[in-house]
Order: structure tokens, then C-alpha cells, then sequence
């Protein structure tokens, strides 16, 4: 899963792997499907982070053997995340929202995420690097698969780009720093929230989705021609025009 989703010169190999589940093992999750895996992302905890300076990925993970994992750090950092060329639709949200899940449960007050910018070498005399992680389509999704596949996890925010991040020349050497705020944090009842929070994330996410769709109806209605003159007039006491959102 690491080769085919990073490449055999970024994959990690077995080592750092079975270090990572010794030292933090509740940090590592993964899907599967009829018993098949097909992603999975391993976390750290950390106690701090330099928003002004931030580190690379081979500095703050220690090249992925996570030597400065802290147990009672507020701060969840994941390492990687993995999938397989046949994982279904839907595999990386699944992984994100456990992660966010697992921060809840635990009592952390962040996730922190350093994204690609896989699309980025094919942009790169159109759009910096900060204009490139805000960019969309006339769609409304955002030009990079991998920016747009994180805006789907409610509440994670991509609060800016990270040069030399890590040796990945889709990317330019950049990454995108995402960051999920827990809105549950010093609240009781964590593992009720933690178990409440896909369906939470599932109401926001049909909200939004809604939101888009309103909007774009609107731009519709906005660049249709006026014919209210052409309309008869409504008689007294009749059903009004609704809007049917």
C-alpha cells in the first residue's frame, strides 16, 4: 500500500512501520473492505508546532520513524496516508473522519495534516503556491484532487503552503498545511462525540453541498433575461411565488 500510493523512493519500509505501531498503536487506522485492506494513515502526537517556521516531514516525523511522538501531546499529526489503486470512493474521507474521531476520544485539541500539491507542477506559471491551494474550478471544487479530497472533511482548513516540505516533484517540494480544529475539546462526554462525529460530518457536508447547490441557482436566475414584464400579475389573495429552497 505504501509503494503504490507514495512510490518505492517515499514508501516507508517495514522498520519505521512496526515502529510506529509499537510506539503509538491506537494512532493507526485503516479500512478495509470484505475483510481486504485498502487504506490506512498512522499518527503521531505532538506538543507543539511552529505555525511561522513549520518543519518538514523528514524533521518533525524524524523520516517517519516518529522519535518525538509525545503520549500526551494535544496535537495529532499524521504521518501518512495510504491507499490502493482499487480502494473505493470514499476511502480517504473515511480515513480522515477516523482520525478526527480518534482526536475527539482522546482529548486532543488539533489535527494537523502536511498535504501534497500533486497537481501543482502543471500550474505552476499560473498560480504561487498560496493562490494554487485556493484555486477552483467553475464548479466550485478546487483544482488539486488531493486539496479537494481534504475540503471534504468538515472543519479542516488549509491555512498555508509549506516550501521543501518533502521530495515530491508533482508537488514542487511543496506541501499544504491542513489544520482541524476539535470543536469538542475540554467538553465531557468524549466518546459519545467521537462516536457521534460521521453523522455530524455527514449533516455538514449535505449543508454544504446544498449551499453550492443554492448558489448556483442563483447565478443561473442572475444571468436569465428579466421578463417579469411579460408575466401576468398575480391576483389578490393568490399563491405567492416561493422560494421551493
Amino acid at each position: 500500500m505504501q509503494r503504490e500510493a507514495w512510490g518505492s523512493s517515499l514508501a516507508a519500509n517495514e522498520e519505521p512501520l512496526r515502529y510506529r505501531f509499537k510506539t503509538n498503536p491506537s494512532g493507526i487506522l485503516a479500512v478495509d473492505v470484505d475483510g481486504q485492506p485498502m487504506g490506512f494513515v498512522s499518527t503521531m502526537r505532538i506538543s507543539s508546532y511552529d505555525y511561522d517556521d513549520p518543519p518538514s516531514w523528514e524533521d518533525l516525523s524524524s523520516d517517519g520513524w516518529c522519535d518525538d511522538h509525545r503520549p500526551h501531546g494535544k496535537i495529532v499529526y499524521c504521518i501518512d496516508l495510504s491507499h490502493t489503486r482499487t480502494a473505493p470512493r470514499g476511502t480517504m474521507d473515511l480515513l480522515m473522519a477516523g482520525v478526527c474521531r480518534h482526536a475527539i476520544a482522546i482529548g486532543a485539541q488539533y489535527v494537523l495534516v502536511g498535504g501534497r500539491m500533486p497537481a501543482y507542477h502543471e500550474y505552476a506559471e499560473r498560480y504561487t503556491p498560496d493562490e494554487f491551494i485556493r484555486a477552483r474550478r467553475s464548479t466550485g471544487r478546487f483544482v488539486d484532487p488531493e486539496v479537494e479530497i481534504y475540503s471534504r472533511v468538515p472543519g479542516l482548513k488549509a491555512i498555508r503552503v509549506i516550501p521543501n516540505y518533502l521530495a515530491d516533484p508533482d508537488s514542487l517540494d511543496y506541501g499544504v498545511l491542513l489544520r482541524w480544529r476539535n470543536p469538542f475539546y475540554r467538553l465531557p462526554g468524549r466518546a459519545v462525540w467521537a462516536k457521534s462525529f460521521r453523522r455530524l460530518s455527514q449533516i455538514e457536508q449535505e449543508h454544504d453541498r446544498w449551499r453550492v447547490t443554492r448558489s448556483r441557482a442563483k447565478e443561473r436566475t442572475a444571468k436569465q433575461p428579466d421578463v417579469a414584464e411579460d408575466r401576468p400579475l398575480a391576483s389578490s389573495g393568490g399563491d405567492r411565488d416561493r422560494d421551493p429552497l
